[in-house]
This record gives structure tokens, sequence and C-alpha cells, in this order.
């Protein structure tokens, strides 16, 4: 989730140092959470060769002549966050995650799917199950769970035609689908600006 990256960053570059329960607190997450948010940012920081750093005896901070630049970069993430658009209905959750799956080539967890989708599990459940439901009525797709997460398995052609008929049905030929396909590729397009705007400077 994007918006926790930004808190986790703005905190650092506020603070000298925090602890790990800190800033879990301050972000209401876990310690695995918390590492991987930090593990994401940083790589993402090492093209620029700078990192959030992490003490011996626990906790986290950015030296301070690295904080300007990171600063910087911050002020380029919250600009470029509150340009994305977002799902905000269950239906427009249920097209947005059907096509997520659809164009993902890898395992989604729900826990991610909740981030990307900024909702919590509960909400991201109840979608899930309302895709469920929706491609049981369809032959030769099906969405399936493991322990890296769901997938939408099926010929392609199959998947591609579903979609379409999703989409087609759900939409009813309104403004919804607008919606829903410019959450899909402004946000692809958010993240790709994001990096590309990390690697140039």
């Amino acid at each position: 989730m994007y918006s926790r990256k930004i808190k986790l960053i703005r905190a650092l570059v506020e603070n000298e140092k925090l602890s790990s329960t800190e800033l879990m607190k301050k972000l209401q997450i876990g310690q695995r959470t918390l590492r991987a948010e930090i593990k994401e940012i940083n790589d993402t920081l090492k093209k620029e060769n700078v990192y959030i750093h992490s003490l011996s005896v626990g906790g986290y901070y950015i030296k301070s002549e690295e904080k300007e630049f990171i600063r910087e970069k911050l002020e380029g993430m919250i600009s470029q966050s509150k340009q994305a658009i977002f799902p905000e209905t269950p239906d427009e959750r249920l097209l947005f995650g059907f096509a997520w799956l659809f164009f993902e080539r890898e395992p989604v967890s729900i826990q991610r799917a909740a981030e990307k989708l900024y909702v919590s599990r509960t909400a991201m459940l109840q979608t899930k199950k309302q895709i469920q439901d929706t491609v049981r009525w369809y032959h030769g797709i099906y969405l399936e769970s493991g322990n890296q997460g769901m997938w939408i398995s099926g010929k392609e052609e199959v998947k591609r035609h579903v979609l379409a008929e999703i989409i087609n049905y759900w939409t009813y030929g309104s403004i919804l689908i607008e919606r829903v396909m410019g959450s899909i590729f402004h946000f692809t397009m958010y993240f790709l600006n994001y990096s590309q705007n990390m690697d140039t400077g």
C-alpha cells in the first residue's frame, strides 16, 4: 500500500531514528509486513544509492545527508498518489479484482490485493467470494487458491471471453467501465511513472 510507504518514509525523514515497535505502532502493521515494506522501498531507492538503514539493536533510520534527496522523492510519491484512481464500490472491486487477476501472471495474496485496492482484508475476502460466485457461471475458468495466493486458471481464449462478458454485464454499458479500466491502467502507469522518476531522479 503506497500510502503506508509514504507514511513510513515520512516518519523516518522527520525523526533521527525509530524503533521497529514505534514504526509498527504508527503504521498498525506487524514485524513481517514492516520488513517487507522496508525491503520494497530499498529495492527502489538503491537505484539512487540511498537506503533506509537498520540498527543492530532494532529500528531504522535515514542518513542525515540523504534526507533531503529522499524528501524530494517523497513529495513526488505524494503528488502521484493523489492522481491514482481506486475502486470504491463492491461492483468496482469485483471488476477490478477479476481484471487484475486476469492480467497477473503470478498468484496474488489476499493481503496484497487488499493493499492494492486500499480495502481491509475482510472486504477483499468478500470480493474474492464474489469473483468465485461469478466465475462459477462459466465453464473452463476457475478462481483457484494456494499457499502463494489466488489466480484465475483456464484457457487464454476462455479467460478473455469471460473478462469481456463480465465487464459488459457488470458495467451495464455505463461509465463504470471507465472507472474500472481507468483504475487498472492508471494504477499501472502510476507505478511505472514512480519507478521511472526514481530512475531519472
